[in-house]
């Protein structure tokens, strides 16, 4: 699985997740593709972290309404 097809597989999951619609309008993806997905961006995050020495990452919380919620 390339990297792109990973993010792919984890921001559709993610879409299906938060999906508030009764039924949803989004489909639940395949989870052992989730597994392996979560996988390959877990590798790259580690690696990202040896090269660049981190350990830790801040993250902006996402506008909505123009307010600020936390993720």
């Amino acid at each position: 699985m390339t990297l792109k097809q990973a993010i792919k597989i984890v921001e559709n999951h993610n879409k299906w997740r938060r999906d508030n619609n009764v039924p949803p309008k989004t489909k639940m993806g395949d989870v052992k593709k989730l597994g392996i997905a979560l996988d390959v961006l877990l590798i790259v995050a580690k690696d990202y972290c040896k090269i660049h020495n981190m350990d830790r990452v801040e993250i902006e919380p996402k506008k909505r309404n123009g307010k600020n919620n936390r993720i």
